[in-house]
């Protein structure tokens, strides 16, 4: 699996996920295991004291789901719709918006610092980095794991992607995002 995972170059125009895709591609990358602790709950994703200073966000056009942005709540494996934001719109806030601009998905992470700045002060800055790190990885993996084609970007304007989420930009801000899309069979022969 890790051999194949590649960032494409340029995204196409591609076909819709599916419920169930969107659905094991946000559990996948950050999705509660269960309990592990009284009150405490795992996820697929490590967090320094089991506070999880972070959010995701998932971007889709119509189709199963009805276009717009989503957030994922993990203890509900559910999805609750935050506005009319689509991937194209994402796309936008880049330096390359017509390269990103046809993907059909894109996972959106922010992150929260005072979830975490309580107990570990300004460590706690870098331990919400070190964690999307774990959680884009899972995120790329799970994606190559469905067969799609994923390029993720962390090179974006923050005060636009703030605004397009709901975030202050200063105690919650965006940090990270993962373009989607089907990969097309050529490419999926090549990368064999």
């Amino acid at each position: 699996m890790l051999r194949q995972r590649r960032s494409p170059r340029r995204l196409s125009l591609s076909e819709v996920l599916t419920l169930e895709q969107i659905g094991w591609l946000c559990w996948a990358t950050d999705g509660s295991t269960g309990e592990i602790a009284p009150e405490k709950f795992g996820r697929t994703a490590p967090s320094a004291g089991a506070l999880y200073p972070r959010d995701l966000y998932v971007a889709t056009i119509a189709g199963a789901v009805p276009q717009g942005l989503y957030h994922y709540n993990p203890y509900r494996h559910e999805l609750e719709y935050v506005n009319a934001t689509t991937p194209s719109d994402l796309a936008q806030t880049s330096p390359q918006p017509d390269e990103l601009s046809a993907a059909s998905t894109v996972l959106l992470f922010s992150t929260s610092f005072w979830r975490n700045r309580m107990k570990y002060d300004q460590r706690g800055v870098r331990f919400a980095f070190m964690e999307l790190g774990h959680v884009a990885q899972n995120a790329l993996l799970a994606g190559n794991a469905l067969g799609l084609s994923a390029l993720s970007l962390g090179g974006f304007f923050d005060d636009e992607v703030n605004a397009l989420v709901g975030l202050d930009g200063l105690h919650e801000t965006s940090a990270y995002m993962v373009f989607l899309r089907q990969t097309e069979p050529r490419e999926a022969t090549r990368r064999n």
